[in-house]
């Protein structure tokens, strides 16, 4: 009779299952009959409890795995999910208890009854029930009625819906986009991969992580196919968003019900012009204006990077883009006036100017067939006047002259690469701004003299130490000599369109004037000369913990080293004291940064490299270029140094 029942029913009872089923029908009273009666709820569980008995909706199932015991006895078990009304529930099969699961009896959708399960925290906190050498289970059960449990789809959620306070969750989507896969090495010394794909459905979209062996089960998947989603994780992305992980328990199943694509959402683009600090899951439509090398980098953990720089544009203004990784390796196949959509990409800000990032999780498309690129402006090039320029511009283009000879040096960055840089005074009809030209711009204009006229293109204008905006190159900037002036050409004879500084006496000065003064270096104020300062916004920095505080640009962990020299001057008519910034400190001093700070370890005295040259300093004559400003604190005019140089002697 046992045989006949397990017969009946396909083969889904264990014997011992059927030998109930058999005993309740012949009226035979078993201790069993009292477990049917006094089976609970899901949410009824708690852990420790014994000889329990339960019914559900298998939901996932799991492959059979086999384990070696402690006395070398090999054993199986195998992980089902089911629920009921009241939640979900792990369930737990062990050694025979798992050959309905290789037979392929237990599948998605069957009712599962549960009997004599003992209940375990398992390893990730939650609650399983397992199903050992006392319990039993039986396969759709007679005695249950399926309509007493919740549909399968019951427990899919959209995609809209999904929070941070769910651990796993059950989707279906449709492909949006697919991202380039990328393989790891794992801490055991193996080969990993990943994949992302975004998922979208009626409600919204959402990026899912495909790990390891589930890269291959959806290696034939395409743009538009639908996939069901089962036991996805969810997690915080880097970029703050909900990602779906799916891992080794998660199931993918590829649907073919077309009826599953979803209204299409609008792509929602952003204009240049609205980017700001900190933005996520940015799409943008540009023209590209210019495009950089593809440059190799070692990243922290050892691995080499890739990345290029473009410079785009829309109706409303341009910005710098940066492609790493796979993004930069198709960087050959775009020009200057191509049009790039850019979806999923991150801001950051660089030097007061905000920058576009595309990394892993984000998209290009070249020369997209969308009606929003006919309004994008042709890639021409825009030069602006010196006057027009403002702080935390990017990617301008400035024409001018050289107006004092280029000074070259060496400077170590924060990286730990000494490099060369360009320093001088470029000039139009409109004003003057200081520009320094970093490595191999530093080289190109060595042989350009005073009165060569250059355009300077995609440079970026910072705020230095004195307070006064500044021209600094970038990767993507370039240097063209219009014209040159022969280096023995006298000065005197270069034509420089715009007004000169004007030579005052110190007793005439007024605040906010350029000016010019000739004076003699009475004093050499014994102040601290060596000073942190922000790498951004070159403002003093002080200590806050283990890092520094920037007024401006808030926690700085790697600051700058700059160079500060205060002296006084008399010109018979008055005196004032002059500061000299940065490259103009280091001339005065007849030092580099480097050496200064080297003598203020040495000595521990911050003032130490004042000391050294203050002898030399004093009674020295010199001509300083600068802007008169008022120090609030002293009460007294001062005057910030541009430019300096020994006077000559028609000059006294």
């Amino acid at each position: 009779m046992i045989k006949r029942k397990r017969d009946e029913v396909g083969g889904l009872l264990t014997e011992e299952g059927a030998a109930y089923i058999v005993a309740s029908e012949l009226g035979v009273d078993l201790k069993e009959e009292d477990a049917l009666k006094t089976e609970i709820n899901i949410r009824d569980l708690v852990p420790g409890v014994n000889d329990v008995s339960i019914s559900g909706r298998v939901f996932l199932v799991y492959p059979v795995q086999l384990f070696t015991r402690q006395d070398k006895t090999t054993g199986k078990v195998a992980r089902l999910v089911i629920a009921d009304r009241t939640g979900m529930l792990d369930v737990v099969l062990w050694d025979d208890k798992t050959d309905l699961v290789s037979q392929g009896k237990i599948v998605q959708n069957r009712i599962i009854q549960f009997l004599h399960g003992y209940v375990r925290e398992g390893l990730n906190g939650k609650l399983e029930l397992n199903i050992g050498v006392r319990g039993n289970l039986i396969v759709d059960p007679p005695s249950i009625k399926p309509e007493k449990f919740p549909e399968v789809k019951e427990f899919f959620k959209k995609i809209a819906e999904i929070s941070e306070n769910d651990y796993h969750v059950n989707i279906i989507g449709c492909v949006w986009r697919i991202f380039p896969s990328t393989t790891f090495r794992k801490v055991t010394g193996q080969t990993g991969q990943v994949i992302r794909l975004q998922l979208a459905d009626e409600t919204g979209r959402i990026v899912v992580v495909f790990w390891n062996e589930k890269v291959d089960e959806i290696k034939e998947v395409k743009k538009e196919d639908c996939l069901q989603i089962m036991g996805g994780r969810v997690a915080k992305g880097f970029n703050g968003r909900l990602e779906i992980h799916v891992e080794k328990r998660s199931q993918i199943t590829i649907l073919t019900e077309k009826t599953l694509l979803p209204i299409p959402l609008p792509l929602k683009l952003i204009k240049i012009a609205a980017l700001k600090t900190g933005m996520s899951d940015v799409n943008v439509l540009a023209r590209v204006l210019n495009v950089g090398p593809v440059r190799e980098f070692v990243r922290k953990a050892g691995e080499i990077g890739h990345v290029t720089t473009l410079i785009v544009r829309d109706e409303t203004g341009n910005v710098r883009l940066s492609l790493w990784d796979a993004h930069a390796e198709i960087a050959n196949k775009i020009k200057s006036g191509d049009i790039v959509l850019i979806e999923g990409a991150y801001t950051k800000e660089s030097f007061g100017a905000i920058d576009l990032n595309l990394g892993k999780v984000g998209l290009l498309t070249l020369n997209p067939q969308i009606t929003q690129a006919a309004i994008l402006p042709q890639a021409e090039e825009e030069t602006m006047q010196i006057a027009q320029l403002k702080q935390g511009m990017a990617n301008v283009t400035i024409e001018g002259d050289i107006v004092n000879a280029p000074f070259f040096r060496e400077v170590v960055t924060m990286g730990g690469e000494t490099v060369p840089v360009a320093s001088f005074t470029l000039r139009d009809q409109t004003g003057e701004i200081k520009a320094s030209m970093w490595r191999r711009l530093a080289d190109s204009i060595r042989d350009l003299s005073v009165g060569s006229r250059i355009k300077i293109k995609n440079a970026y204008v910072k705020v230095g130490l004195a307070e006064e905006l500044e021209l600094s190159s970038g990767t993507l900037t370039t240097i063209e000599v219009l014209s040159k002036t022969s280096a023995t050409t006298p000065s005197s004879q270069l034509i420089i369109e715009g007004a000169a500084p004007q030579r005052k006496k110190i007793a005439s000065l007024r605040e906010g004037e350029d000016v010019e003064v000739h004076a003699v270096i009475s004093e050499v104020l014994q102040k601290p000369c060596v000073h942190l300062v922000c790498p951004k916004c070159l403002k003093k920095l002080e200590k806050l913990g283990e890092n520094w505080s920037c007024d401006q640009c808030g926690v700085v962990t790697k600051p700058s080293v700059r160079l500060v020299v205060e002296v006084v001057l008399d010109d018979g008519t008055g005196v004032v004291n002059a500061i000299f910034f940065g490259r103009q400190a280091e001339e005065v001093l007849n030092m580099p940064i480097e050496k200064a700070r080297e003598i203020v370890n040495q000595t521990r005295n911050e003032c130490a490299p004042l000391r050294w040259i203050s002898e030399e300093l004093i009674g020295m004559e010199i001509v300083i270029i600068g802007k008169t400003t008022f120090n609030r604190t002293t009460n007294k005019m001062q005057l910030i140094v541009k430019e300096a140089r020994l006077a000559t002697k028609l000059e006294t």
